[in-house]
């Protein structure tokens, strides 16, 4: 009998990676495995969140607080989870953006501005 040849299954990157705070396995739970989700292309800025930086967390208007949004950065690959803090504030800071980040994101998403470019990933309400 022959068997086809052994094929190794790529796995994503993201899944190889420690996402501190385990905001992964609740955004997974929310999104039904991913399969219950919208996304959303736009710019993202950075606000100063003080106090512990294990977890980050944003502003959006589309989540209600306490999601968890996937975040994704094209332009360096790079993936991290945030949790919802509530809507974006009606502030100069945040005119023409569709998520305000806290800062300690910026690094792990590779970004060195004030603004990026993102996707997201969020659960159907």
């Amino acid at each position: 009998v022959a068997y086809p040849p052994y094929r190794r299954m790529a796995v994503d990157d993201t899944a190889k990676v420690r996402v501190p705070g385990g905001l992964d396995t609740i955004f997974n739970r929310q999104t039904n495995n991913g399969l219950n989700v919208l996304t959303e292309k736009g710019t993202a800025v950075f606000f100063e969140k003080p106090g512990k930086n294990n977890v980050y967390y944003a502003f959006h208007n589309a989540t209600p607080r306490n999601s968890i949004i996937k975040v994704f950065n094209p332009g360096t690959g790079k993936t991290i989870y945030v949790k919802v803090l509530g809507p974006l504030p009606n502030t100069k800071l945040y005119s023409g953006s569709i998520i305000g980040i806290s800062t300690a994101a910026k690094e792990a998403l590779g970004v060195t501005e004030n603004k990026a470019w993102c996707e997201l990933s969020y659960t159907m309400n």
